[in-house]
């Protein structure tokens, strides 16, 4: 099944007065007047934020807008957030856009707002591609966090209420009721209501009959007001009376304790994120690892490639790793820029290149021109235009993947550990995990956590709260060729059916091989000549140029480590299922696989668990971790409620549930 293409970007028409014009819909974004100060009368004044943020009672708020257009409500709610917010807390605002601006257009129309320029460069800098579904955006150091969904309303708000989101503040700024129906539909405003718990407010432009009666009989108490300049009248108020939405097997499920310290078990990249995560959110995390430091295991190389396999259908993984993928660049290059790790020692996200090295590649880059061809994510070169790009020579044809790169695992995993609110526990091996009014730890500490996150690959198998999860073993090696004289090097990854990432203290990198079911870390001699015959197979020229002096397989030095994934290969993150009750909950299912279950999921009290990374433990481990910490602190998850299901932990009982498979024991 293919793929859908990109978003439809937005038409616009500039007016004389610079005013940006939807020639979709034939209305403006923002007032000719002063769209600035509408936006902070219509949608901050009368949801009462400054009020309700001075005296702020949780650490979080949610926004819900529909039509982000261009940024500029966004814009207005950062700023007097900034003004009026208490220090730690945390703004996740979440806007649903059919038809998104070009990164041009944004930065066309936010021009008229010198005041914001701050703010508009940084939204401007971290704009996402064109690409259908919900993107992560971490601005003001995590502090705010911006949730863009390419997607039509009623489609992203059925996602949204899936996941069991709860808004505080509605910003409804689609374009007027006349000019875009849809946007205002009675289906919409059911989503909006269902969003909503008691006392939600919203605020909108419009003032239509329609609008005000149906939000009224859905259960809100609807002001009218005077409109802003010339407009006569706007509608605000607050839902008074909610019926809770039904909840999906997937749904996440809010608790009710405050989570102060939580156990992290396995220092690598899973458990490094979601510590680093949780530390700057004030929350005390304890990592604990059984060898003497941290990413011994898979997360252990000295280079990895932040990278996907991008394909052009639509499957669960694909979507995921292209999300991951996206995410985690924005996410490293933040990390960059704040110091927290070091260009060039640590890594380098200047992209890497995928070859077209047989019939098949060939064939999958030929269709990926249909969903991205428009796209400046990847560029299209024949092999003349790629050995220049990467400093070789290279005898195929492939793709330029721009938000991709090098990175040092090891050195990730510690300059996260290092982070204030992070104790790393060294030589600890915890055998089990008991819950009795908190989580302890047998073989760790005797303080009592409230919380556990299991990210110990497939060690995770040897607890009774995850040993049925379905992980298996997969050996990959490397190998490092020593480098001599003048010879041209890689200055960028070059992906093949191995990788070569650009050469790093006079030796070559080349990796990797893939064995599954072989758990074995020493250095194999035949590892090594896998590695090098395909080097030899697929860059021809860039290995007769370091292996003229003949330096034999035996010698070569490389490291040998153990990869954990899944049966189905995409990765498992979120909270581990009652196994017992869960079974018995949706039993009924093993007879009619579409009957409706009610009622929450049953899950364990705070139990996570982060695992089956494979070969992507770069590439995925970001955007697991921030749905994670999602989970634990009672806010938004970065995944489309698509992608939670993909990645949760249950699924796999739930499929035995259906063929039969899994039973209630007497």
């Amino acid at each position: 099944m293919t793929e859908q293409p990109q978003a439809t970007t937005a038409n616009i028409e500039w007016r004389g007065n610079g005013v940006p014009v939807s020639t979709e819909f034939g209305d403006v974004y923002f007032s000719s007047n002063n769209g600035l100060e509408e936006s902070r009368y219509v949608f901050l004044q009368h949801n009462q934020l400054a009020q309700r943020w001075q005296n702020l009672s949780s650490n979080t708020f949610n926004i819900i807008e529909t039509g982000f257009g261009t940024g500029l409500n966004f814009l207005a709610a950062w700023e007097l957030w900034q003004q009026n917010a208490p220090a730690n807390s945390q703004l996740h605002f979440i806007s649903i856009e059919k038809y998104p601006l070009t990164k041009q257009q944004l930065s066309q129309a936010l021009a008229h707002w010198p005041e914001l320029k701050l703010l508009a460069d940084q939204l401007i800098a971290n704009y996402p591609h064109p690409i259908p579904g919900q993107h992560r955006i971490e601005l003001n150091a995590g502090n705010v966090c911006l949730s863009l969904i390419f997607e039509d309303i009623e489609i992203a708000l059925a996602d949204l209420q899936h996941n069991n989101i709860k808004c505080d503040a509605w910003f409804l700024d689609g374009f007027a009721p006349s000019k875009n129906p849809a946007m205002w539909s009675r289906q919409t405003l059911e989503y909006i209501t269902a969003l909503s718990e008691v006392n939600t407010s919203f605020a909108t432009f419009t003032a239509v009959g329609r609008i005000r009666r149906d939000l009224q009989q859905l259960g809100f108490e609807v002001t009218k007001s005077k409109g802003y300049g010339i407009k006569r009248d706007m509608l605000s108020g607050v839902l008074k009376q909610h019926t809770p939405a039904a909840m999906q097997w997937y749904s996440p499920v809010k608790h009710s304790t405050d989570i102060n310290s939580i156990a992290i078990i396995g220092a690598g990249l899973a458990g490094a994120h979601i510590a680093y995560g949780l530390a700057k959110l004030g929350i005390n995390a304890h990592v604990f690892e059984e060898q003497d430091s941290c990413a011994q295991g898979g997360s252990g190389n000295d280079q990895g490639i932040l990278y996907s396999r991008l394909s052009h259908e639509k499957l669960h993984l694909s979507e995921f790793s292209l999300a991951a993928l996206l995410y985690s660049y924005r996410y490293y290059q933040a990390l960059f820029n704040s110091g927290v790790l070091t260009e060039k020692d640590d890594g380098e996200l200047n992209g890497s290149i995928q070859l077209a090295f047989n019939d098949k590649t060939k064939v999958l880059q030929e269709k990926l021109k249909q969903r991205f061809s428009n796209d400046s994510l990847i560029k299209w070169l024949n092999c003349e235009e790629i050995s220049e790009l990467a400093g070789i020579e290279i005898e195929h044809n492939g793709i330029y993947l721009r938000d991709s790169g090098w990175l040092n695992p090891q050195q990730v995993c510690k300059k996260l550990l290092k982070q204030p609110n992070i104790t790393l526990h060294t030589n600890s091996k915890i055998s089990a995990l008991d819950y009795a009014d908190g989580w302890h730890l047998t073989g760790g500490p005797s303080t009592k956590f409230d919380a556990v996150v299991i990210c110990n690959a497939s060690g995770a198998m040897s607890y009774t709260q995850s040993t049925d999860l379905p992980l298996k073993s997969i050996r990959g090696q490397i190998s490092y060729i020593p480098l001599a004289g003048a010879v041209d090097r890689p200055n960028l990854p070059v992906c093949y059916e191995g990788y070569l990432p650009p050469p790093q203290d006079n030796q070559q990198c080349v990796g990797a091989t893939f064995n599954l079911n072989d758990t074995s870390t020493q250095l194999s001699t035949a590892d090594h000549l896998t590695n090098l015959a395909q080097l030899q197979q697929y860059l021809p020229t860039y290995y007769n140029s370091i292996m003229y002096n003949n330096v034999a397989a035996e010698k070569l030095k490389g490291r040998a480590s153990i990869r954990c994934a899944t049966t189905d290969y995409t990765p498992i993150a979120g909270q581990l299922a009652d196994q017992d009750k869960f079974i018995q909950q949706y039993i009924p299912l093993a007879k009619n696989a579409k009957r409706t279950i009610s009622g929450a999921a049953p899950l364990l009290p705070n139990c996570y668990v982060s695992v089956g990374y494979g070969s992507r433990g770069l590439s995925y481990s970001p955007l697991c971790a921030q749905h994670i910490i999602s989970l634990i602190t009672n806010t938004p998850s970065p995944l489309s409620s698509k992608l939670v299901s993909a990645t949760h932990p249950a699924r796999f009982l739930l499929r035995d549930i259906i063929k039969g498979k899994a039973t209630i024991e007497d």
